[in-house]
């Protein structure tokens, strides 16, 4: 219900569609699990959970297959140095990987525009 009322706040907030569909993951709802996590990828394509859980929802579909490749663009996106080993070890179990994949480097996102009027607000959201 959290999450519903999260995303009726703001339907751009890729986080709370991630969440919610690992929740109904988790109350077997394999499909809106699905749904929501897709989703969430295409609102936030940077967030290696979105490529968690749809490894995830994979395994409980019984495509292995497709699990390990979520779990390794997972750890490319960099969810190891973020999150712990759960997809390492999930990779372990599943997958028979011993050696993992290294994250991808990226440039580091620009800076945040300062603050000129609307203070606690983002700068973008700001008149000039």
């Amino acid at each position: 219900a959290d999450y519903d009322k999260a995303i009726k706040l703001n339907p751009n907030y890729g986080y709370a569609f991630n969440n919610r569909g690992y929740s109904r993951l988790k109350l077997g709802d394999r499909e809106g699990a699905m749904k929501d996590v897709r989703l969430a990828g295409r609102k936030n394509p940077g967030n290696p959970y979105v490529y968690r859980n749809m490894g995830l929802i994979a395994l409980d579909a019984g495509d292995t297959d497709a699990a390990c490749r979520n779990f390794r663009q997972a750890l490319e996106q960099g969810f190891s140095a973020r999150h712990g080993n759960e997809v390492e070890e999930l990779m372990r179990t599943h997958c028979g990987v011993k050696e993992m994949p290294k994250p991808v480097e990226r440039d580091a996102p620009p800076p945040e525009p300062k603050e000129r009027n609307a203070p606690g607000a983002p700068a973008r959201h700001n008149a000039p």
